[in-house]
């Protein structure tokens, strides 16, 4: 009951209970893509003629879902340069998603709670993975974050990767800040964080109960409050800090019970 309590309150804290709410959006218009989806765009810069995209959530994408980069509505072409708020929450059908190289926003539970989900590729270009973005997509394999990413944010990947067997995070040397909870309670057994993260936000890493190691690179500043801890049934054996760390907020490895080597 106290686990259940502790995860709720951290679900709320992050909004994560009220996205199902918000599913369906207004949009602008609705076209079908080369492969036959249905899918509903806003127009998010009229000047620039940018739009963010989002599924229907009765509709059914099969197991393979690919955004396009561009869409003609009224002869105008616009770039998909977002995916929206909750677009393809709870869409336990996908397994596969390609997201296109014009893409530079994924948005706050987009694929929330996507169940099959195994595999996305995400598109040099990309700047922000939003709040809860992938947060119960508990079938990913792995990801790798692009170079241009400069926020992982709240609860991103929380509860993810939750399947038995290894599972990577590869950050490819994006100057990132990893946000408030970004891989809480999920089953990642690897980080490779690369040389350009910059901040470790609270419970970045904490009940991470598989993470056999941690290695922070020279780049990251700032450690914060309870970033790796409550890792009560595994955890990572070594921390590996760099020199240049400014500030190490409190407890930040607190309850890392099979902790050998911190240095």
């Amino acid at each position: 009951m106290k686990r259940f309590f502790k995860v709720a309150i951290f679900m709320a804290a992050v909004g994560l209970l009220s996205f199902g709410a918000e599913a369906q959006n207004s949009y602008d218009f609705i076209d079908v893509s080369p492969r036959g989806d249905t899918l509903f765009y806003t127009v998010v810069d009229q000047v620039a003629s940018q739009v963010s995209v989002r599924g229907g959530d009765s509709i059914v994408y099969g197991d393979t879902l690919l955004l396009p980069s561009t869409v003609e509505h009224l002869g105008v072409q616009y770039t998909v340069t977002e995916v929206g708020d909750t677009a393809f929450w709870k869409h336990n059908e996908l397994v596969f998603v390609g997201l296109p190289d014009s893409l530079r926003i994924i948005n706050s539970a987009a694929f929330c709670a996507d169940s099959s989900l195994k595999n996305v590729i995400m598109p040099e270009g990309l700047v922000t993975i939003g709040r809860s973005a992938f947060a119960y997509c508990t079938s990913l394999k792995s990801i790798t974050i692009p170079s241009t990413v400069t926020l992982v944010g709240q609860a991103s990947f929380y509860g993810a990767f939750r399947q038995l067997g290894s599972a990577k995070v590869v950050v490819d040397n994006a100057s990132a800040d990893i946000g408030w909870g970004a891989f809480y309670y999920s089953n990642i057994t690897s980080i490779d964080l690369g040389d350009s993260v910059r901040t470790i936000s609270s419970y970045a890493f904490s009940c991470c109960y598989r993470l056999d190691s941690l290695v922070i690179p020279p780049s990251v500043t700032y450690i914060g409050s309870l970033a790796c801890c409550y890792n009560y049934y595994g955890g990572p054996r070594k921390i590996r800090l760099p020199e240049g760390v400014d500030t190490i907020r409190f407890q930040a490895f607190a309850g890392n019970y099979y902790l050998e080597e911190i240095n």
